[in-house]
């Protein structure tokens, strides 16, 4: 038997019946439809390993397996029930399945709407805010929570390093967990008495349906470059995947970045209201072209003595938040201003947000792995820890540590195995570029060889050493 895997569930069940929802979602029933239609479910699960008494479990075709390959282990910790497709009904056919199954055409986007609604959908009892992009998901993720908080919200966070319920920390596996799990979680946030939740919003989330279900009331789009490209093929199809979320099945409103192109495209394409946000007032223009203005502008950018950052973020009909934040960076400056505008586009009065920011010092939260410094001098070298990931990461990171940096700046990273191979010489090139020091490393190989990954780096990094 495989080994069990925790999941988050709510203390207190919504019980559905089989019949409820086969006649709610339009399933079929295997044979035996009126003996099944009474039999209870209150909880959903995917992965056999987190089965417990009274799931559904819905099993999915897989990369290796179906999942209906798992329905004998599924039962055998207490499911109740199965949902399938044609293909794992009839692997189902052979009398492997002990209990009824339920038949639909596309199971996984049918699984965040059945969860939802088996766990009574708890998000419509939250503020919810999701934010997509390449690079400052976490951050800005944070930022609003640590908004959210100041305000006097209990908050919910949901992302890469961790989930929390309030005060309650939670292990996270995955960026945007799978859809049953999410509607699981967020059950057991409301039985915790949160009511604002932040989470990060993958491209792959998106494209899997692991946040269908969910309507988030505020999106925000950070910026895109190139990453996860071995999963969506080229950046075109990477944005498709992310301007999903800016469409009525995702979200109510948004809030777009619009400081290069794929930002101007993105608010474009939206199909929900959307707030555009300019932090840099060239609009990334490099020959002086007059770029249209934002809905939200960055104004008064002033550096402090901690290495943080005052600024103001403003709207054309003259509402304005002042505030600083104690994050390092320029980019960082855009992810408190986008959290800002996302707070504020949810219908927090500007007074009112600016007040508990000035209460709270600023938008200051610690980030894991953000540009969280761990040591600093005179007693050790300033060391910053940072989940820098593709090339636009790292150079951001180099360029907001440059400046700041009295001696010389060094630069330990690697490239993560199993993920788009063409981005690894040009983190070699960035660091090499942006460092005095540069020391190529493992990041987390998965399947790959690492030798192989850092032998892909190291051209990019030697080719920039000796064009210096």
């Amino acid at each position: 038997m495989t080994t069990p895997i925790d999941r988050i569930r709510p203390a207190v069940a919504t019980r559905r019946t089989v019949g409820e929802a086969a006649a709610r979602f339009g399933l079929r029933v295997l044979d035996g439809a009126d003996r099944a239609a009474g039999v209870e479910v209150w909880s959903v699960a995917s992965d056999d390993r987190t089965v417990a008494d009274g799931d559904l479990f819905v099993a999915l075709p897989g990369a290796r397996a179906h999942g209906a390959s798992f329905v004998p282990s599924a039962v055998a910790r207490g499911a109740t029930a199965v949902l399938t497709d044609e293909e794992g009904a009839a692997l189902l056919d052979a009398g492997t399945a002990e209990v009824p199954v339920l038949v639909a055409e596309d199971p996984r986007a049918l699984l965040g709407p059945l969860a939802a609604w088996v766990y009574g959908s708890p998000a419509e009892r939250l503020t919810t805010f999701g934010v997509t992009g390449t690079n400052g998901k976490t951050t800005t993720t944070y930022l609003v929570d640590h908004a959210m908080r100041a305000l006097g919200w209990k908050g919910g966070l949901v992302g890469t390093v961790e989930m929390r319920s309030g005060d309650r920390v939670l292990p996270s596996r995955l960026t945007t967990p799978e859809a049953a799990d999410l509607q699981a979680l967020l059950a057991a946030m409301r039985e915790d008495g949160v009511s604002t939740l932040a989470m990060e919003v993958s491209s792959h989330a998106l494209a899997l349906h692991r946040v269908d279900g969910l309507v988030f009331d505020v999106a925000g789009f950070t910026n895109l470059s190139q990453d996860h490209l071995d999963f969506h093929g080229d950046l075109q199809a990477y944005f498709d995947a992310k301007a999903t979320l800016f469409t009525p099945e995702h979200s109510r409103r948004g809030v777009v970045v619009v400081d290069d192109a794929w930002g101007e495209r993105m608010a474009a394409a939206a199909r929900v209201p959307v707030a555009t946000l300019r932090v840099d007032p060239s609009g990334g223009s490099t020959d002086g072209t007059d770029v249209a203005p934002a809905d939200w502008t960055v104004v008064d950018v002033a550096p402090l003595e901690d290495g943080g950052t005052a600024f103001a973020v403003r709207h054309r009909d003259g509402r304005q938040v002042r505030t600083a934040t104690s994050l390092p960076g320029p980019f960082n400056v855009a992810n408190a201003a986008l959290a800002v505008a996302m707070v504020l586009e949810a219908g927090t009065d500007a007074r009112d947000l600016e007040a508990a920011l000035d209460g709270a010092g600023g938008l200051g939260p610690a980030v894991p792995g953000r540009m969280e410094v761990v040591s600093t001098p005179p007693h050790a070298p300033r060391v910053v820890v940072d989940f820098a990931h593709n090339p636009d990461a790292l150079a951001l990171a180099l360029d907001a540590l440059r400046p700041t940096t009295l001696g010389r700046l060094a630069v330990v990273f690697g490239a993560t195995g199993d993920r788009d191979r063409g981005k690894r010489p040009t983190m070699g090139a960035v660091a090499v570029d942006g460092a005095d020091v540069v020391v190529v490393t493992d990041d987390d190989p998965h399947g790959e060889d690492p030798a192989a990954i850092r032998a892909e780096v190291l051209p990019g990094a030697l080719a920039a050493r000796d064009a210096a």
